[in-house]
């Protein structure tokens, strides 16, 4: 029987522009996710997935037609990846479909709200 690798702890030290990311372990890696509701869009978020160092691995736009508020608790669960993220919000399981991928240039705009919507993290 082959041991699996225990799930890695987040790292010690977050970096600093990624304060408000959720960490999700997995077997020998892990990764940090920042989401944010994109407005004027219902459904629409912003997210990106970031290594344990901090480095962009990709983002975009994810789509999803179940009930997600970002601003309150929930938790990063599997499958997550760069084509969807899964959320587990008050019982709910939320997937978060991409529909658009942003360059790490084209993300950093849209975080820093120079488009021409309102961005609410």
């Amino acid at each position: 029987m082959i041991k699996l690798p225990d799930l890695l702890p987040p790292p010690s030290v977050c970096p600093e522009k990624l304060k408000d990311a959720h960490w999700l372990s997995g077997e020998g890696a892990g990764s940090w996710f920042i989401i944010s509701k994109y407005e004027p869009f219902y459904t629409v978020y912003l997210a990106a997935r970031y290594s344990p160092e901090g480095n962009f691995e990709c983002g975009g736009f994810y789509q999803t037609m179940e009930n997600f508020n970002p601003l309150q608790d929930y938790q990063l669960t599997y499958p997550s990846h760069c084509l969807k993220i899964t959320i587990a919000q008050e019982g709910n399981v939320i997937p978060l479909e991409l529909t658009k991928k942003l360059s790490p240039l084209e993300f950093a705009v849209e975080m820093q709200g120079l488009n021409k919507y309102k961005l609410i993290t």
